[in-house]
């Protein structure tokens, strides 16, 4: 005789499981069931299959990332009205905006700029991810430096730098560059790339080429006037 229970169709098991489960591990059961499906395609149509424990370090990072998400986008955020036109850099000039990110009671923060020149084209933007906790102001201060380091590996020399963190520029005292204080203009740009790293591993970066969805918020936000 057949144990009934082996004739349960998955979504009865589904269905069981969402009953049954604490949020956290029903989202656990949905990551591996997930991922042996997956590993079931790969084996059928592939001939590929993973070992085990590297199928479960697998559904542990898609669960980890996810997990992450999530923070992030239950995160306050507070909204700036942004101007209506592009202030560009002097021609044959270079302008680094930058901004952070900072979620509260998280061990991680992420910074994110972008640089364009007087014509509005992007010459790079990157993102980066931080494993520590600290202030806005901190982080802020570290988007500048993560920005001005970018911008010295690819070789161009930056001559303004805008954020909207009035402090941050205000501690800025140098002769190579001048900062400015931009409470949500180009940064529209920075703060998406910032966001963006809080849920990327380590540092990304883009150079000449950007992603499609980064271009969007580029088309948007860079109008020389």
């Amino acid at each position: 005789m057949v144990d009934k229970c082996c004739q349960v169709s998955f979504n009865g098991v589904c269905l069981f499981m969402l009953e049954v489960l604490k949020p956290h591990n029903l989202e656990l059961f949905c990551v591996l069931a997930w991922s042996i499906w997956k590993d079931r395609n790969n084996l059928v149509h592939n001939d590929i299959s993973k070992p085990l424990n590297e199928l479960l370090e697998d559904a542990s990072l898609y669960l980890a990332g996810f997990q992450r998400c999530r923070v992030i986008n239950s995160a306050p955020t507070t909204k700036v009205s942004a101007p209506t036109s592009w202030s560009a850099p002097p021609t044959g000039e270079l302008k680094l905006n930058v901004d952070a990110a900072v979620v509260e009671q998280a061990d991680f923060f992420s910074t994110g700029g972008v640089i364009p020149n007087s014509n509005g084209v992007v010459l790079g933007a990157f993102c980066r991810r931080h494993f520590s906790s600290v202030s806005p102001f901190i982080a802020k201060g570290h988007a500048m430096r993560d920005g001005l380091l970018f911008a010295a590996e690819n070789g161009w020399r930056i001559q303004m730098v805008e954020t909207d963190a009035l402090k941050v520029v205000s501690s800025v005292k140098t002769k190579c560059f001048s900062g400015l204080h931009d409470p949500g203009l180009l940064t529209g740009v920075a703060h998406t790339l910032a966001r963006f790293g809080l849920a990327n591993d380590g540092f990304s970066s883009w150079v000449e080429s950007l992603p499609s969805w980064l271009s969007s918020f580029v088309c948007t936000d860079f109008l020389p006037v």
